[in-house]
């Protein structure tokens, strides 16, 4: 779909650009012609491009390849914090691995996965999840160093709430060399659960593993974005405070904006005149530095441009997370396969059972270009349809959430792209619902006055945290 974009500049200068989200063509509108692209983005029209595989629906399944290359290995869904808008906390816990399910797994896991490009793991990315995974500490520990010694190759990680973490934890981390993805929200914390930073002994050892994991590129900070946590540069420094660290040596990620699961994710999710708030706090990070050192975020500009580059159709693409690929799997203990690694096998997430590879059927998930709104989003593909199975009022929040997200990177990317215009307004045919024929995007006002939020819309009344109950392994 092609999308008339306004940019202004300084002294009353303005110009127009069509977007066509089908084929990633950025031109001039009056004459035609490419924007030009940094010298990091040569344009490749020798590239080749294929439909994306499989355009998933629950009247559509498909199963998966046993040439996998993303393989997540869910422990169970149990934790020691119960935390708001966790993505896991609707599902049931009652699906657990235990130290004697580790010999039959991994017995019955060469039968059904190939081992990558080598046969030991080259090519591949094995994720142990939780729940916390380290609350299956005595099943974690035989499983990685099993999973270590047949595929020595893969890429191992391990997202965690880095509340239980100790000296022999690392020694085994060390061992395997895997990667740590520690879920916090800094200063918004309090939001989500308990912080860790703020007990001595973890804060510790805490301290101790990013001074070993994260100074070699193996450990990061994850935090995700919502209506009291939208700023990434408020979190990195954060950190760098708790820390005692410098705000350069902070690693941090993002999960981008709350995708919510549950009614707690719908209360923190963006409403009203967090939107606009939310995309300009976004778009200033970027466009002035700090947002850019998050490697995510910075991927994603990144990924804009060479999109142009490589005229990326809209038709290659799947779903952000991945997990509609053939080569992607999610499994438990037990066998089960599932949508995804937040899902319990125990409900209607469970799509087959390695035994029976064959039969394996993703009939939950919906891929973008078969929701009503994604192929008439001007952002569809920097968003890639947000979550796959999430349906009803959690589908349309988590689709403005993504909006509201997305056009703050994409504003952000053609501000660096033409060396300093600003997109200020999308006009198209029926954007996203029908209706909507144009979308504001930044604010000339806001960035005239040098990013002064109060320009762009009052704040609105904060909400308190949840109480959060916070239970023991």
């Amino acid at each position: 779909m092609k999308f008339n974009l306004t940019l202004n500049g300084q002294n009353g200068f303005v110009k127009q650009a069509l977007y066509d989200s089908e084929d990633s063509s950025l031109v001039w509108a009056d004459n035609g012609e490419p924007l030009p692209l940094p010298q990091a983005f040569p344009r490749q029209s020798d590239m080749q491009w294929g439909a994306f595989w499989h355009l998933h629906h629950p009247r559509n399944p498909a199963g998966k390849s046993k040439d996998i290359r993303h393989l997540k290995l869910q422990l169970g869904l149990k934790c020691n914090y119960a935390c708001q808008y966790c993505s896991q906390a609707h599902q049931p816990h009652d699906i657990d691995g235990h130290p004697e399910d580790v010999a039959p797994f991994m017995n019955q896991l060469q039968s059904w996965f190939a081992g990558g490009d080598d046969g030991r793991g080259e090519g591949v990315k094995i994720e142990f999840w939780g729940g916390e995974p380290f609350v299956y500490w005595k099943l974690l520990k035989p499983l990685g160093k099993a999973v270590k010694a047949k595929y020595p190759n893969a890429q191992l990680s391990i997202v965690t709430n880095g509340s239980l973490f100790d000296d022999e934890k690392l020694a085994w981390v060390e061992q395997l060399d895997v990667g740590i993805g520690l879920s916090h929200d800094g200063p918004a914390q309090s939001y989500r659960g308990p912080d860790p930073l703020n007990e001595p002994e973890n804060l510790a050892q805490i301290k101790r593993w990013v001074s070993r994991r994260m100074s070699i590129d193996r450990m990061s900070f994850n935090t995700v974005l919502h209506r009291n946590n939208q700023s990434l540069k408020a979190v990195r420094l954060y950190f760098s405070e708790k820390l005692d660290l410098p705000v350069q040596a902070i690693v941090l990620a993002t999960e981008e904006v709350m995708l919510p699961y549950d009614q707690s994710g719908l209360s923190l999710s963006l409403h009203g005149s967090d939107h606009k708030r939310f995309m300009h706090r976004v778009f200033w990070e970027l466009v002035t530095g700090s947002g850019m050192a998050v490697g995510t975020m910075r991927d994603k500009v990144d990924e804009f441009m060479r999109s142009q580059a490589q005229s990326r159709p809209l038709d290659a693409l799947g779903q952000k997370c991945g997990m509609d690929r053939d080569d992607s799997i999610a499994v438990d203990m037990k066998g089960n396969v599932m949508t995804c690694q937040n899902m319990s096998a125990s409900t209607n997430h469970k799509i087959g059972h390695v035994e029976q590879f064959e039969e394996i059927s993703l009939n939950t998930a919906y891929h973008f270009s078969t929701r009503s709104e994604c192929p008439r989003c001007p952002v569809a593909q920097l968003c890639k349809g947000a979550c796959l199975f999430l349906e009803d009022d959690y589908w349309g929040a988590a689709c403005d959430n993504s909006f509201s997200h997305n056009l703050a990177v994409l504003a952000a990317a053609i501000y660096y792209q033409t060396q300093g215009l600003i997109l200020t307004r999308i006009e198209g045919e029926s954007i996203r619902r029908d209706g909507v024929d144009a979308v504001e995007v930044i604010c000339l006002d806001f960035v005239e006055s040098n990013g002064d939020m109060s320009v762009v819309a009052p704040l609105d009344r904060v909400v308190k945290p949840f109480p959060v109950r916070v239970t023991h392994a």
